[in-house]
């Protein structure tokens, strides 16, 4: 008993060493799970923490983007308000643009307008100007052959410069009825041929060189040939002979002349000296010299007069020319005022008395460059006493 007390006791014993080993090794499973348990722990804490810097990191970053884009959104925010306010700047410049140029646009259709009011105002006013300088260019040629003829036969007319005169009504019987010349004077053997030609074309140069043709060949093809001078002379108003680039031309033996109806009286006084040369061998040296004197100083006068009336044109051109320039309204005005000048005339009493008395012609320089004595009142004159 004692003994199966004693077996149960160390089976007991066993038991409990075995109870105490096992419950040992179940400590140190325990612990070992624990401290594994703990490894885990630890090493997840680490990982937490380093995913909680991470994390930490990753809010700062997003803190800074943030920021970052806060402050990008208020720069965009700004540079949209100074796009908003440049392109209201722009709209307004735009909106500005357009209204001056419409503006523009209706100045220039006022001033295309006033422009072809003007233009058309402009033509009319030449045209005007033109027809009424056509009328008075018809008026002058018309009364100028009736002029030239009075005067070339109050010329011939005169004792110191008297030749046989002829007009188209009253030709002599031993002439070709069929020429019909306005005028012409019996020279020595032979007529000389004074034609005032009229014409209404505007190249009055070229009708003169077509007339002298077709004389020409009228006087080559008469008859009576023999007896015509072979210088004939075209009379042309003297406002007319300044515009003329040429002033003779030779056409089949004859010499046509373009003159102006103060060159007759030369003329005349010329062909007297010529009818009076015949006799040249009745004269001694001086008296030779003398004519041939009077002739180089006729020449030289009917020069010189030609010269004259063509500088006189150009100038009365060039002044012409100047006052087109003047502004509308007062080329307007000039105008008016012109039409309104009647044009003078001189009259035959007092041409013919300053053509046929030299002295004269001289009282009346002498009178308009001599000094008039002032005019003074009579207590002037009681002061001056």
């Amino acid at each position: 008993m004692e003994l199966g007390a004693g077996i149960w006791i160390i089976g007991a014993g066993l038991l409990a060493s075995l109870g105490l080993l096992l419950w040992g090794m179940h400590l140190r499973g325990a612990l070992k799970l624990a401290e594994y348990r703990r490894d885990e722990l630890e090493q997840q804490r680490r990982l937490d923490e380093q995913s909680l810097r991470q994390l930490e990191q990753q809010q700062r970053t997003d803190q800074e983007e943030k920021r970052d884009l806060s402050l990008r959104l208020e720069q965009a925010r700004q540079q949209l308000a100074l796009a908003q306010q440049e392109l209201a700047g722009l709209r307004h410049a735009e909106q500005q643009r357009l209204r001056e140029q419409e503006q523009r646009i209706r100045d220039l259709e006022e001033a295309r307008a006033a422009l072809t009011d003007q233009r058309e105002r402009i033509i009319e006013e030449q045209r005007q100007r033109r027809q009424q300088e056509q009328e008075n260019r018809d008026r002058q040629w018309a009364l100028h052959e009736q002029q030239t003829l009075s005067l070339l036969r109050e010329l011939t007319s005169r004792n110191d410069l008297y030749f046989p005169f002829y007009d188209n009504t009253q030709l002599p019987e031993d002439f070709d009825q069929g020429l019909k010349p306005d005028s012409m004077i019996r020279f020595l053997d032979q007529y000389v041929i004074f034609d005032a030609k009229l014409s209404k074309s505007q190249n009055l140069q070229a009708y003169l060189a077509s007339q002298a043709k077709q004389t020409a060949g009228k006087l080559a093809a008469s008859a009576e040939r023999d007896q015509i001078y072979p210088r004939v002379f075209f009379i042309v108003p003297s406002m007319a002979v300044g515009g003329l680039k040429t002033l003779s031309y030779y056409e089949q033996g004859y010499r046509f002349y373009c003159i102006s109806p103060e060159a007759l009286e030369p003329i005349l006084q010329m062909f007297k000296c010529l009818e009076q040369y015949e006799f040249a061998d009745m004269y001694n040296p001086q008296e030779r010299e003398q004519i041939v004197h009077v002739l180089a100083s006729l020449e030289h006068h009917i020069r010189h007069q030609n010269a004259v009336n063509v500088l006189s044109a150009l100038r009365g051109i060039d002044s012409l020319e100047a006052a087109d320039a003047l502004d509308g309204e007062l080329r307007q005005a000039v105008d008016d005022r012109r039409r309104d000048i009647r044009t003078q005339r001189f009259t035959p009493t007092s041409l013919k008395r300053l053509m046929n008395h030299d002295e004269q012609v001289r009282n009346e320089i002498l009178r308009i460059v001599s000094p008039k004595p002032a005019a003074m009142e009579e207590e002037d004159l009681d002061e001056l006493e």
